[in-house]
């Protein structure tokens, strides 16, 4: 009787680790687990616009790293690869406007005005517009377009939209 009590222990031993095992392998290696990727997706990302040296004047259009006229914006302009919505438009100048001077930036789409855009007056040097959100499909062009208000300071900037 021993002896078969004995085998009978280790017998439940074995099928409790095989349990186990299972039990482990399933949690490990589940059979929904999608393949992991090269490419990250994320849930947002931002396009970048900055004059960096330059400064702004009326009427231009701000690419990353340089600015331009409107006769020449497609060249300062991103194209979408996909369909997305804009939104969250920061900007911020390295000078404020001045006095009752002021700046409107504006995103464009295919070279319209949008109406996701903020204002800079006086001594502000920062701006939102968190609000506004617009739809844009794959192909459409984005733009950033500053528009002066009396003749403020001399200034550059750096702004951003969020598109998801």
């Amino acid at each position: 009787m021993n002896e078969y009590a004995i085998s009978w222990k280790i017998l439940t031993a074995l099928v409790v680790i095989l349990i186990l095992i299972i039990v482990l392998f399933v949690i490990v290696y589940p059979s929904n687990k999608k393949k992991k990727c090269c490419i990250k997706r994320f849930s947002s990302a931002m396009f970048l616009f900055n004059s960096n040296i330059f400064n702004i004047s009326n009427t231009n259009i701000i690419g990353n790293g340089y600015i331009t006229n409107e006769i020449t914006e497609f060249s300062a302009s991103y194209t979408m690869t996909r369909n997305v919505t804009l939104s969250n438009l920061f900007v911020n100048l390295s000078t404020a406007p001045g006095g009752s001077n002021g700046r409107i930036f504006t995103i464009r789409v295919n070279g319209v005005d949008t109406l996701l855009s903020t204002t800079l007056n006086g001594v502000t040097v920062g701006s939102t517009n968190t609000d506004t959100k617009i739809p844009v499909l794959a192909g459409d062009r984005i733009s950033l377009q500053v528009i002066n208000i009396g003749v403020p300071n001399s200034t550059t900037c750096q702004a951003s939209i969020q598109y998801l």
